[in-house]
C-alpha cells in the first residue's frame, strides 16, 4: 500500500502511539530538517532519544547520532491519517497530535 501519492499525508509533526495500553508508550516529532524526536514514557519517566531520519519510498531510515546504527523501517497511512510503522513486522500505530 502507497499512500506516498497523497501530498497531504506527510510525517512532520507530532505524533502519539495509539492502540493496545501498554506499560509505555511512545510519541514522535518529525521536523522539516530531518530531526526526530522520540519519547518513551514508562510511568512518570519519559527517556528522550534525539535521532535524524531521511524518507525513501515507503521506508523512514532514522540513524542516531550518539550511537550511530541505520534502522530502516517500513510505513504507511491507514484512510484514517493513522500513521503505522512497521519495523520487522512488529506494527505500532500513531495519530497525529492537533
Amino acid at each position: 500500500m502507497n499512500n506516498q501519492s497523497n501530498p497531504g499525508l506527510t510525517l512532520v509533526g507530532r505524533w502519539h502511539q495509539v492502540g493496545p495500553a501498554a506499560d509505555e508508550s511512545t510519541s514522535m516529532v518529525f521536523t522539516n530538517d530531518g530531526k526526530l524526536i522520540y519519547s518513551i514514557h514508562t510511568g512518570d519517566k519519559t527517556q528522550i532519544i534525539n535521532m535524524v531520519y531521511e524518507v525513501s519510498g515507503d521506508q523512514i531510515i532514522t540513524d542516531q547520532p550518539s550511537d550511530p546504527r541505520k534502522e530502516i523501517t517500513r510505513f504507511y497511512f491507514e484512510p484514517s491519517g493513522i500513521l503505522v510503522l512497521d519495523h520487522q513486522g512488529e506494527k505500532t500505530r500513531f495519530m497525529r497530535e492537533p
